[in-house]
């Protein structure tokens, strides 16, 4: 019952949610405070953080739950062997479970936002939970619409941890500094939000690129219950076409970031350099590979295997590189 649950909660994506709202404090956050303002810290202290990202996991597990409950059908010709409910967990268990989680991740996130200074922050989660809700339930299969609500809930997680403590940063010292949201995004502390923003998006990208290929290795069954995804309205040649666009379109970005950080980055910052080139872009080659080549739909799993691996890679850029603000 138990590896059930966790094959059922995708547990090694929830670790990586997870992960990531900790990345971001200890990795982004926490440094560059300590630069700038050396005489103050960041308002959430190690347990409150975890506490943000057991409530980030939570909605996540919900959010697959709820996914696996409206997709028995199309699960058991695409992955008959993945299958977890209605064969060992009852749909009915499994949507109390789906409650349990989406109420606790509320819960925290409500606890955590109040500690911030504001419990409003709760409606982030609250949006994040129903995006993946009508995603399950009413677009999934619909074109292009299922691809961009997926990536969007994904790609907020880089954002979370950040709008929390910027709220609470401000509260607990925006006199004292003479700071406020406003000047976060515009001001000395702009490098946070510019950070932030770039691994939402970098994230938002990556996650469209995922789910297309999943798409094109799930086109079987999708096909046979009538779903509208993008390889079924324009066809595989030309969803593998938009795949390779927009992976080169994110090769490129990154790219340019790096040699527009090549000419100014001290000698310690090769080493983030150097990682992001092996581990993260090059990577990027092989979707490319992969997609281009594939003909049956095991062909696809290597592209999306290794679309998560450079999401874990650049999550984990945040351990190498040293904030110069």
């Amino acid at each position: 019952m138990v590896k059930n649950l966790l094959q059922l909660i995708r547990w090694k994506n929830l670790l990586i949610a997870g992960g990531t709202v900790l990345l971001t404090k200890y990795a982004i956050f926490e440094p560059a405070i300590n630069t700038l303002f050396p005489f103050s810290s960041p308002t959430l202290n190690f347990i409150e953080t975890l506490l943000l990202a057991i409530s980030v996991m939570a909605i996540a597990a919900g959010g697959y739950i709820i996914n696996d409950i409206n997709d028995i059908k199309t699960d058991q010709i695409n992955k008959p062997h993945k299958v977890i409910i209605g064969k060992y967990i009852t749909p009915k268990l499994a949507e109390a479970i789906y409650i349990a989680f989406t109420i606790i991740g509320i819960l925290l996130a409500i606890y955590i936002g109040n500690l911030a200074g504001n419990y409003r922050l709760v409606l982030l989660h609250v949006l994040i939970a129903c995006i993946l809700w009508v995603y399950s339930k009413y677009v999934k299969n619909t074109f292009l619409i299922g691809n961009i609500l997926v990536a969007l809930a994904s790609a907020l997680v880089a954002l979370t941890y950040f709008i929390f403590e910027s709220l609470g940063y401000i509260k607990e010292y925006g006199e004292i500094l003479k700071i406020n949201f406003k000047s976060i995004i515009g001001g000395p502390l702009k490098i946070l939000w510019l950070y932030s923003i770039g691994l939402t998006v970098f994230g938002f990208i990556l996650s469209i690129i995922r789910e297309i290929i999943k798409d094109l290795q799930d086109y079987q069954g999708d096909f046979s219950v009538g779903a509208g995804t993008i390889p079924i309205v324009l066809g595989k040649k030309t969803s593998k076409i938009i795949v390779v666009f927009l992976t080169l379109t994110l090769a490129i970005s990154l790219i340019y970031t790096l040699h527009f950080k090549l000419n100014t980055a001290p000698f310690n910052e090769y080493s983030f350099l150097l990682y992001t080139w092996l581990v993260v872009i090059l990577p990027i080659a092989d979707v490319i590979y992969g997609v281009v080549k594939a003909r049956k739909s095991e062909d696809y799993q290597r592209p999306s295997s290794t679309c998560k691996f450079i999401m874990i890679s650049g999550i984990l850029t945040t351990l190498i590189y040293s904030f110069n603000v």
